[in-house]
């Protein structure tokens, strides 16, 4: 067969402009970054390991009814999570016995194949004031927001279950600055600066399962046989962090003959709360597929 190139397509556009908002008074300055990445993808597979196909989720909601395990596989189960096409091979069909009854349950080996698009989008302002023949300010607020999805940090296979996720975050910051002269040979420089920096792990396979809407997300499911895929978010998802900072400076300069003299004082102040509540909607481990039934 021929080869076939895989797909990789990258667009990055963007612009500056500015120029004055008043004669020797005020002016703006303001610049934009847009990045987009998209690929064909990779393919993810539980290998060997096999899980309920479609078919075979039905089948036990008739052999075991009422049943909360199969519930949750209806609801939580590798095959009922329909990101990246999900597609079953080495399909089989494995007798299960729970409760004094046994039937045979459709399973297979399944393969996600994820891409992992990227967006990036930027943008800074700048508005510079002539206040005084001596003093001099201005504003700059600076913007990017990302995303990276269908994250995979756990390995083909626990991402074949379903374990990915989004990765979105948004970084601000917004910067003031005062100059004064007070004479020829003496300035003074005054700034504050303020940033906020956000970053998440949340969504992916499990669109609903954020920091805003932890409660819809899934317990984690482990069974330890090694023939056998769990079902369920990693416990470690969702979680995030922000990072707050907060900078105040001052500089002076004083001339004085062949001499130059600068000094100066700043104070920082960071605040990063992390949010994340492991194990807060349940993990539960069985020996094998029989157990969890």
């Amino acid at each position: 067969a021929a080869p076939v190139v895989p797909q990789f397509v990258q667009n990055q556009f963007g612009g500056t402009v500015g120029g004055p908002i008043k004669r020797d008074k005020v002016w703006f300055f303001g610049s934009t970054n847009f990045e987009r990445l998209r690929s064909s993808g990779a393919p993810f597979s539980s290998s060997a390991v096999l899980t309920p196909t479609p078919n075979g989720i039905q089948q036990p909601q008739t052999a075991f009814p009422s049943d909360p395990a199969v519930a949750a596989l209806a609801q939580f189960g590798p095959a009922t999570l329909k990101l990246g096409n999900p597609t079953f091979s080495n399909i089989q069909d494995v007798p299960v016995t729970a409760n004094g009854t046994t039937a045979a349950i459709e399973m297979g080996s399944l393969t996600r194949f994820l891409s992992q698009p990227f967006n990036d989008y930027e943008a800074t302002g700048r508005v510079d004031f002539q206040l005084t023949s001596k003093d001099q300010f201005f504003t700059r607020y600076i913007f990017q927001q990302t995303l990276s999805s269908n994250q995979a940090f756990f390995g083909p296979v626990p991402s074949a279950q379903g374990q990915v996720v989004n990765v979105p975050g948004r970084n601000q910051q917004i910067g003031l600055d005062l100059t004064h002269t007070f004479s020829n040979s003496f300035l003074n420089q005054l700034r504050f600066s303020y940033s906020r920096a956000f970053s998440g792990f949340e969504g992916g396979a499990f669109p609903n399962c954020t920091s805003a809407t932890f409660g819809a997300c899934s317990p984690q499911i482990t069974i330890q046989d090694p023939t056998a895929l769990g079902l369920g978010q990693n416990i470690e998802f969702p979680q995030g962090r922000i990072i707050n900072v907060y900078q105040l400076q001052d500089n002076a300069s004083m001339i004085r003959g062949r001499h130059v003299m600068k000094w100066g004082g700043e104070y920082d102040k960071q605040r990063s709360p992390n949010y994340g509540l492991f194990n807060g909607n349940g993990a539960f481990t069985y020996a094998d597929f029989d157990s969890f039934i």
